[in-house]
């Protein structure tokens, strides 16, 4: 599910097989490229619904789809962190 897809930027959320939550994000913005995977645990998914008002799967993507350009713009990684979560991150950037 996009998060949020503007000038070079395209971020997405998607739920695992294993329940844990992933944000993938690619930045192509001409002189540098930078990517992103930050990883919350399938024990700390329901903090995130929770946060988001959302009860089910279904619910916590649509709410992500609905809020993603605010979670991007924050930063996922902050937003997460805000919530009192330690996601697992990796990042890479071109030069």
């Amino acid at each position: 599910m996009i998060l949020k897809a503007w000038k070079g930027l395209h971020a997405t959320a998607t739920l695992e097989d294993d329940g844990k939550l992933r944000f993938e994000g690619h930045d192509y913005n001409g002189a540098t490229d930078f990517e992103y995977y930050i990883t919350v645990s399938a024990a700390d998914v329901p903090k995130v619904a929770a946060a988001l008002g959302a009860g089910s799967d279904e619910e916590l993507m649509a709410a992500l789809e609905r809020e993603g350009a605010a979670i991007t713009q924050r930063g996922e990684y902050t937003w997460l962190r805000s919530l009192d979560l330690t996601p697992d991150l990796w990042s890479h950037r071109d030069w």
